[in-house]
């Protein structure tokens, strides 16, 4: 049976908005630093678990360790199309319009979410086609992680949007927690809304090449993020939900920290192949 029966306790509308709001919140805050940090440092702070993490907390409140770690493994499974879909939409955006940009990206990650829920869904299938995947990924939007756009100002609209997608986010994970397998939790858990969000709102703001080059700038940090996953899957049932997640985004930080130290010292994967900036970096190194 892929859906179960729902017993909605007392509160639990409450509960779930105050859940959906604290989210939001604490996505939005990382978008304004990732804003003003520059594409790198942004990029970083845009890859830790802000949206995942709240959400696989708020899933472990309600669920046993083995439905978390199903979760976590089906996660990471779907972060992979989510790898291709953020590299085929700095490869549009070059050239392309935000709606052609996008959407096209989007073709691509519907279709082979669609396939992959045919294969194999082990661990073993998935890393393997992770170690495939990702490094390819990197290696192609290296060319595209800097440029040059004009910056506005903030606007208020901006982040009301971004809060709004990451919340209702959280929210059907939330409900689907409730009706569904774990399998497809992960997979509404990978969903790329985030990814989605920063894609049309920073073209629309600073252009195809520049809001490609924050994209470019997070897939190395995205990788992180997507072995923490494998972690809370293989130490959620010996070592228990709570300590599983707690090594998880431990290692998400860590991961992300690791690249900043990287970044500092000039390490060739981190540095772009042309000295052109994004607007947030001239003005730094300009002031």
């Amino acid at each position: 049976m892929p859906f179960a029966a729902v017993h909605i306790h007392e509160g639990f509308v409450f509960a779930l908005l105050l859940k959906m709001g604290l989210s939001a919140l604490i996505a939005v805050s990382v978008t304004v630093l990732a804003e003003k940090a520059g594409p790198v440092i942004g990029a970083l702070l845009a890859t830790l678990p802000v949206t995942s993490g709240p959400a696989f907390f708020f899933l472990a409140q309600d669920h046993d360790a083995l439905f978390i770690s199903q979760t976590a493994l089906s996660t990471f499974a779907q972060n992979i199309p989510t790898a291709i879909f953020a590299t085929s939409y700095v490869l549009l955006a070059q050239r392309l319009s935000t709606t052609i940009s996008v959407g096209g990206a989007m073709c691509i990650w519907l279709v082979y979410l669609a396939l992959s829920l045919w294969g194999d869904s082990g661990l073993p299938t998935a890393l393997l086609l992770g170690a495939c995947v990702f490094p390819l990924c990197i290696v192609l939007v290296r060319p595209y992680r800097h440029a040059t756009a004009s910056a506005p100002g903030q606007h208020a609209g901006d982040l009301i949007m971004r809060g709004l997608a990451v919340a209702l986010l959280v929210g059907a994970i939330e409900v689907l927690g409730l009706l569904a397998t774990p399998m497809w939790t992960g997979v509404l858990a990978a969903a790329p809304v985030l990814y989605l969000s920063l894609m049309i709102i920073l073209q629309r703001r600073l252009g195809g090449r520049a809001a490609a080059a924050v994209i470019a700038n997070s897939l190395a940090g995205f990788l992180g993020i997507s072995l923490a996953f494998v972690i809370v899957y293989l130490l959620a049932v010996p070592l228990g939900k709570w300590t599983a997640l707690a090594f998880g985004l431990t290692f998400s930080a860590l991961w992300n920290t690791g690249l900043f130290l990287l970044h500092c010292r000039g390490a060739p994967i981190l540095q772009p192949n042309s000295n052109r900036l994004l607007p947030f970096e001239a003005n730094r190194s300009s002031s």
